[in-house]
């Protein structure tokens, strides 16, 4: 979905095509807004998977992460999730111990970096799968969303648009309407299975 094409629609389904009372820029910060909705929501769906190459621990996301999902391979073998408590309860020294690490831990609260155990005593390749940060840049930026959410984020654009007037009553309720749709989308089985099912029939392998 092309950012120019989701602002076109929203602009005439608020009666308003030359953006003289909704600025094309205003337009573009509620998609963002709503695409980071959707993202805590839903991580999975603008997740990004990449190798770093380490040789120590903590390890930062990429420049542009905001989040860690997991660690799926550390040199190209499965790497076990073990909470830092434990870590912490049983090898008070964990994160000074070296080795082939085989595991990894993070601490709830640090959302831009993790730890592999026992810290690597030569350099390692780390496969992991984060949430990017995402930032429109212009109107030609792809949304790496599903089609099907397509309604959503025109939902919640609509809503931001006519909240700025709260007084107008008439508008207050449009408003509503629209976030009652989106939540109701965010939170509809039905909605998350066709996503599933979106996804299985573009993948190779059924």
């Amino acid at each position: 979905m092309k950012v120019k094409i989701l602002i076109d629609r929203v602009s005439r389904e608020l009666v308003d095509p030359r953006n003289t009372r909704w600025c094309r820029d205003e337009l573009t910060q509620y998609l963002n807004e709503a695409i980071g909705v959707i993202a805590t929501k839903q991580p999975g769906l603008v997740a990004k998977a990449t190798d770093l190459s380490v040789t120590s621990s903590p390890i930062d996301l990429p420049r542009d992460g905001y989040s860690l999902l997991a660690v799926h391979s550390i040199n190209g073998i499965a790497a076990q999730y073990v909470l830092v408590e434990k870590l912490d309860h049983m090898y008070p020294t964990w994160q000074l111990d070296k080795g082939v690490p085989i595991c990894w831990t993070k601490r709830e609260y640090d959302l831009k970096r993790f730890w592999i155990y026992p810290q690597p005593s030569e350099p390692v390749v780390v496969s992991i799968l984060y949430v990017p940060e995402i930032r429109i840049s212009d109107e030609e930026f792809e949304v790496s969303l599903p089609n099907i959410y397509e309604g959503a984020l025109v939902d919640f654009m609509m809503y931001r648009a006519y909240s700025r007037d709260g007084e107008n009553v008439s508008e207050a309720n449009k408003s509503q309407q629209h976030f009652q749709s989106f939540s109701l989308f965010l939170n509809d089985d039905q909605a998350l299975k066709n996503n599933r099912e979106q996804r299985l029939n573009q993948s190779i392998f059924k």
